[in-house]
């Protein structure tokens, strides 16, 4: 029998390293002298994934909102996402891939709609921030903006599959010529305080907070209760479990088995097996869909 609810930690160990509060410091200072901020969400997490204290740093500042990562979620929860964020009258709202460039090319004309609708000087060249949670992609934003407006390769910031590799607000980076537009980026800044266990295992789940602050044994867990939830069961044919199975200990059995993860003494090694389950999700491996409940009332 499958559960019906997760029993949630009573406690989730935080994280807010120092870098965030220095961040957090510098971006409200910076963002003073930006034309125009570019917000970045993660598609899977459009309402847990909302970091409150963005709406009070960028204080009436010309926004675009880039909802990312939408090759993770299916073209019918994208819609549900705009038809969201329609109905709480957000504007300028982009969903996008970063990796394949899909909405790319309506980032920087949105910018240019919302500042020539305050005024713009479209001679003038425009100063950009970019701001978001930890791993939504703020720095592959960039550097896919650059490789595109600016035809220039590589990388010019960092990026990495784990929180926190921006740790400063960083130096200015051109990503278009004509127009002249620059863009800084920030490190990825969480809620100070999430004192709400299910919002915590979904940013953990979804790589925004660092996996051994909750335990890769909790977010295994978590995940095999989510996908057998939403009945997505691509995880059966991935480790050779025989049917839906809401045990995390034997569908994680099934998987050592699957990739022959053991121990120097020969016992399973649980712990590269969860990491393993986890991170084909977060690639996309077990199905498309969004953790957030898109039909909720609100």
């Amino acid at each position: 029998m499958m559960r019906s609810a997760f029993d949630y930690p009573s406690s989730i160990q935080h994280w807010f390293p120092g870098h965030m509060t220095k961040g957090l410091r510098d971006m409200a200072r910076k963002i003073q002298k930006c034309d125009c901020v570019l917000e970045v969400q993660d598609a899977r997490i459009p309402l847990s994934g909302i970091n409150r204290r963005f709406a009070q740093i960028v204080q009436g500042k010309p926004k675009v909102l880039l909802i990312n990562k939408i090759d993770l979620i299916g073209k019918r929860n994208c819609r549900k996402i705009m038809h969201l964020f329609k109905s709480k009258g957000v504007s300028n709202v982009i969903p996008l891939n970063c990796k394949n460039q899909s909405g790319l090319r309506r980032v920087l004309p949105t910018v240019q709609e919302v500042l020539l609708e305050k005024g713009w000087d479209s001679e003038s060249t425009v100063k950009l921030m970019v701001i978001g949670m930890p791993n939504v992609g703020k720095s592959s934003l960039i550097n896919a903006l650059r490789n595109l407006h600016y035809r220039r390769g590589g990388r010019a910031t960092a990026v990495g599959a784990l929180p926190g590799v921006t740790k400063s607000v960083l130096t200015p980076i051109t990503v278009s010529e004509d127009p002249h537009m620059y863009s800084i980026d920030t490190p990825g800044i969480i809620q100070p305080f999430v004192d709400n266990p299910e919002v915590a295992l979904k940013l953990a789940l979804t790589g925004m907070l660092k996996d051994h602050l909750i335990g890769e044994d909790v977010i295994a867990d978590y995940l095999l209760y989510t996908l057998n939830k939403k009945k997505l069961y691509k995880y059966l044919k991935v480790y050779n479990v025989p049917c839906p199975n809401d045990n995390t200990s034997e569908v994680l059995t099934f998987a050592a088995k699957r990739l022959n993860a053991k121990l120097a003494g020969g016992k399973w090694d649980y712990l590269r097996v969860a990491q393993n389950f986890i991170l084909r999700y977060r690639s996309g491996e077990l199905g498309s869909f969004v953790l957030d409940d898109l039909d909720a009332k609100s």
